[in-house]
């Protein structure tokens, strides 16, 4: 987090930071997830957590099913009056696709169902993270999530500009509050 701190002192006092803990076995390699965030414009409205995936009942107990890699790390925001929620994910790398997108559909079927709940508190999930899958605008990814069309399919995120793994998706009922400022 050294590095981290000082960034944010270079940017100033209206620059906060909230972040994960992180995972101590080797495919977490400890890396931590955050939003940095300028507090003049955006309000941290004090949720932050990983999501958790669903349990089966085992005896007189529960027991996770783990359907992440690593799980999706969540925080609340608010910009005036829309309130959201910012989940990153880093999906699983690797040679098989089908696996990676099959972790992306556990994920969707997790912000869709959540946000149907009572108790969960918003309705707005803003999905950004490291996919490791080029999707493109306006097709779902199962069936739920989408690209907002607005961001393009032009925007690239890897070192040699030539693909977009790093993604921002949201449910179809959010897609027309993207501005279409977007980049990398």
């Amino acid at each position: 987090l050294t590095d981290m701190r000082r960034i944010l002192r270079v940017l100033g006092p209206k620059w906060e930071i909230v972040f994960s803990d992180y995972l101590r076995d080797a495919s977490g390699n400890r890396e931590r997830v955050g939003f940095v965030f300028n507090r003049e414009r955006i309000k941290f409205t004090g949720l932050a957590s990983v999501g958790e995936g669903p349990r089966r009942r085992a005896g007189d107990g529960f027991i996770p099913i783990i359907p992440w890699w690593r799980p999706p790390f969540l925080a609340s925001f608010s910009r005036g009056t829309f309130e959201f929620v910012l989940l990153a994910i880093h999906v699983r790398w690797g040679g098989v696709v089908r696996t990676r997108r099959q972790e992306l559909a556990s994920v969707a079927e997790w912000i869709e169902g959540r946000t149907k709940e009572t108790y969960f508190g918003c309705r707005s999930v803003i999905v950004v993270g490291d996919f490791n899958l080029q999707l493109g605008s306006d097709r779902p990814v199962a069936g739920r999530l989408i690209v907002p069309s607005a961001i393009g399919d032009t925007v690239k995120t890897d070192l040699a500009q030539s693909k977009r793994y790093d993604q921002i998706l949201v449910l179809p009922s959010d897609a027309d509050r993207f501005t279409g400022r977007a980049g990398a």
